[in-house]
């Protein structure tokens, strides 16, 4: 299957979100952290949830607009979602992925975690989210509980409209 066009994206993303990432579904989770080189910190029994699946891209790959996390930079998660505005969704571990797999520097800083809030831990999702962080100048995805406003994080989020 090829690629798909890049979609017409409302005129509101303009300068909101600072990237154009292309996802690609049809490659499993652990694939991709294989193929890009990210450690992973959770085995195959704990692949991440998506409690809101009308959320989800229906489409097997698409483009996105979105921000890496700086945004909203050392924000909590809750504390983020009222500052969203109504066409801005938290992005999910395979679009974090993505991001990354595009372009490093979307974990520009160092020790800093780009929170993928769609992603919650199948059995502890209240207060278990995906994170993807350097450690030790490697990238790693993992579940953290996020409890430290002070660290360098913030969520990654994405325009609703995607294609």
């Amino acid at each position: 299957e090829s690629l798909p066009e890049l979609p017409d994206f409302p005129p509101v993303y303009n300068g909101h979100f600072d990237r154009l990432v292309l996802v690609d579904t049809r490659v499993s989770l652990e694939r991709q952290h294989e193929l890009i080189g990210v450690d992973c910190r959770f085995d195959k029994n704990e692949l991440p949830i998506h409690p809101d699946s009308a959320q989800l891209p229906s489409e097997l790959a698409y483009w996105m607009q979105c921000q890496d996390g700086s945004r909203h930079l050392r924000v909590s998660e809750e504390g983020s979602l009222p500052l969203f505005h109504d066409f801005e969704i938290p992005c999910s571990a395979i679009e974090g992925l993505a991001m990354y797999a595009q372009d490093s520097r979307a974990l520009r800083f160092g020790g800093s975690v780009m929170d993928l809030p769609s992603s919650l831990h199948p059995e502890w999702s209240s207060s278990y989210r995906v994170g993807l962080r350097l450690f030790c100048g490697k990238p790693q995805m993992l579940y953290s509980r996020i409890v430290n406003n002070d660290a360098p994080r913030g969520p990654a989020t994405r325009g609703k409209i995607v294609g």
